[in-house]
């Protein structure tokens, strides 16, 4: 995490070999890749172990993650929280603005993430009736089907029937 931060806060070297080896066009990606592939359990402790300085570096590469890749919402926030868990009488200290614009900018993420979820649930749930529908009009049409052709074979018994005894 700390040579991740490294290569975040060096900007201005375009071609960094750790940037290819993640497959990350930009530092922002490349600080997201890292941590997406960091174990939760070890991520936790890594944050612990982080030195002061990086842990103000860190708050600025977050940051870009919450603005740039809204899918990595969950895990810029599991990263915020492990920070103020750990290094909170640090993080007093750091810009106030910045903590303040990050902390609505990881609950606007988190809201737009839960609208996409319901949205997702709402759209699975309107499949899945809409399949039972289909199935029980199957159903009704085989039902139909069935009393038709009861029908017109009871039919065909009533004129067979007719014809003989009118012979």
């Amino acid at each position: 995490m700390i040579e991740a931060l490294d290569v975040f806060k060096d900007k201005a070297a375009d071609f960094h070999p750790l940037l290819q080896a993640y497959g990350a066009r930009t530092h922002k990606e490349f600080m997201m890749k890292v941590l997406s592939v960091i174990k939760a359990a070890e991520l936790e402790q890594s944050i612990m172990l982080l030195p002061v300085s990086y842990v103000h570096q860190m708050i600025p590469a977050l940051e870009e993650v919450l603005e740039n890749f809204p899918l990595a919402t969950e895990l810029a926030i599991r990263c915020l929280t492990g920070l103020m868990q750990f290094h909170f009488s640090s993080l007093r200290l750091a810009d106030r603005s910045r903590m303040v614009h990050l902390a609505k900018m990881a609950a606007k993420r988190t809201t737009e993430l839960k609208d996409i979820l319901g949205f997702n649930i709402a759209g699975l749930k309107y499949l899945q009736e809409s399949q039972v529908v289909g199935e029980l009009a199957e159903e009704f049409q085989e039902i139909l089907g069935e009393k038709k052709r009861r029908r017109r074979k009871r039919e065909k018994a009533v004129k067979k029937a007719l014809l003989t005894v009118s012979q």
